[in-house]
């Protein structure tokens, strides 16, 4: 067990969900907890699982992404945050390397994502080798084969997929809840984060 929170965000996106625990679950070392917030105007459908689960609701109108992540945040009770957008498959490996490096480095960590098509992870026999087989990097976004690099660009920064220190987000402030919808709020927390020094 780690002192490692994942956290994610939903609205209506229950397929989605399911496959984002049923990731989490195939874990070498499982996270400390999953945290949802619902922003949905109905119940996300949980399936069963043995994650400890802690759930917040904040519906509305809009989409308040800045919001929900601040309020993830302040209900998780692990030292490390890694945010996953809902979308997201997490290796088996993810929380166990995360942990490890949070423990050792105070930094933001984006991390690697890779696209799948529409049909990734339909059935219950997937492989984790199937769907990195199947995954396209982002054009922009390249990472190292393996280890860390620096990235001096704070625009580049995405909440996609992000790791931190539970005291470092709150040191920061967290995200601007004043911005709603996509993007602006990446921007902002990335320049943040720049100013602040913290790699």
């Amino acid at each position: 067990m780690t002192s490692l929170s994942v956290l994610t965000l939903t609205r209506h996106r229950d397929d989605h969900l399911a496959r984002l625990i049923e990731g989490l679950e195939r874990s070498t070392v499982p996270p400390l907890e999953l945290v949802i917030v619902d922003m949905g105007d109905t119940p996300a459908r949980l399936p069963s699982t043995r994650l400890p689960l802690t759930i917040r609701n904040l519906p509305g109108s809009t989409l308040p992404l800045a919001a929900a992540r601040n309020r993830a945040a302040a209900a998780a009770s692990g030292d490390q945050l890694l945010f996953l957008d809902v979308d997201c498959i997490a290796e088996a490996e993810l929380i166990g390397t995360v942990s490890n490096t949070l423990s050792a480095l105070d930094a933001v960590l984006c991390l690697e994502a890779l696209y799948l098509d529409d049909t990734a992870a339909r059935t219950p026999d997937w492989t984790e080798a199937d769907l990195r087989a199947g995954g396209r990097p982002h054009p922009a976004r390249r990472s190292p084969a393996q280890g860390l690099t620096s990235q001096t660009n704070p625009g580049l920064f995405w909440s996609l997929a992000f790791a931190m220190l539970a005291s470092r987000y709150s040191a920061l402030g967290g995200f601007d809840a004043t911005f709603v919808g996509y993007g602006a709020e990446d921007t902002d927390f990335g320049f943040r984060i720049a100013a602040s020094g913290t790699p």
